[in-house]
């Protein structure tokens, strides 16, 4: 099979689309976390487990400050 010019700018174009997707799909989860986050501030709940209830670890909050979990609950 012998691709015209076109047809690779499009395959191109296309690959670029998807990408882009991939990132905004990635972008609207962490504004959604951030939200919760928020949420959680508000209510006076923010470093609190979600698991076991204890206080997350301040290092976990520092790099993900919308960490739901302390690190023994943590997914692998």
């Amino acid at each position: 099979v012998t691709y015209t010019q076109e047809e690779g700018e499009l395959a191109e174009w296309i690959e670029k689309i998807e990408n882009t997707i991939a990132v905004l799909e990635q972008l609207e989860i962490r504004l959604n976390e951030g939200k919760s986050a928020h949420q959680k501030i508000e209510e006076g709940k923010y470093g609190i487990c979600e698991t076991g209830s204890e206080e997350i670890e301040e290092d976990r909050l520092e790099a993900n400050p919308a960490a739901k979990t302390c690190k023994l609950h943590m997914n692998p």
